[in-house]
């Protein structure tokens, strides 16, 4: 990545622990933004309600830290959930 923050990240790490983490959201019409202090992804999720479905917008803020993180652990992060 071009942020000194996250230099030592580089994207063909950084894309597919991404990938794997939207999967597992069930992320659809996804935006992924490197911002100076870590990456933004947003993403629609549909859910079954009462009646039929609903779609929700989400978004996840992670820092470096949180994806150096997700890379050495392979899990997702957990922080930064807006919508619904």
């Amino acid at each position: 990545m071009s942020n000194p923050a996250h230099a030592k990240i580089a994207y063909t790490d950084l894309f597919p622990a991404l990938g794997k983490f939207i999967t597992n959201k069930g992320l659809k019409d996804v935006c992924v933004m490197e911002f100076e202090g870590g990456i933004i992804v947003t993403g629609t999720i549909v859910y079954e309600v009462t009646g039929g479905f609903r779609r929700a917008i989400e978004t996840y803020v992670m820092s470096p830290d949180e994806i150096r993180l997700m890379l050495e652990s392979g899990a997702p992060a957990k922080r930064g959930i807006f919508g619904r």
